[in-house]
């Protein structure tokens, strides 16, 4: 935290550039976000990348994997040392989650990026819906 009231009191972020600006700003949110709800970071940061630095889609998505991932090391650690970690379903879901990482690489490498967006933002919209209708347990 101190690092931060540095760089702000020191305006070096208003020295940057708007668009590293944007991204810092971003990221902070997209860090809030990420450990807030466990989840979201990533769909977050890959339009930062995408629309802000006019990233390929599929440079955005594998960009934000590597940024997000030391947004879940710093939460973990936090919940890990406050006690809120479950361990058994954590091991199996962490099993199926390695597998699937590299199937997801894997295609990542042989979609289109048009298709890639259209299948991302698809995602997102139906996440959301399932969401909010098990909130109110229509399912």
């Amino acid at each position: 935290m101190q690092i931060i009231i540095w760089l702000i009191g020191n305006n070096w972020l208003v020295k940057q550039s708007k668009k590293n600006f944007l991204l810092v700003v971003g990221g902070l949110f997209v860090g809030a976000v990420n450990s807030l709800f466990g989840a979201g970071g990533g769909m977050l940061v890959v339009p930062l990348f995408s629309d802000l630095q006019k990233l390929e889609q599929k440079k955005a998505h594998a960009t934000a994997i590597i940024t997000i991932l030391p947004i879940c090391i710093t939460s973990a650690v936090g919940y890990l040392f406050g006690g809120v970690i479950e361990t058994m379903p954590l091991i199996y879901v962490m099993i199926g989650g390695v597998a699937g990482g590299i199937l997801g690489t894997l295609c990542l490498q042989k979609i289109k990026n048009d298709f890639l967006v259209v299948l991302f933002y698809i995602l997102m919209i139906v996440g959301g819906v399932v969401m909010i209708l098990r909130q109110y347990k229509v399912f």
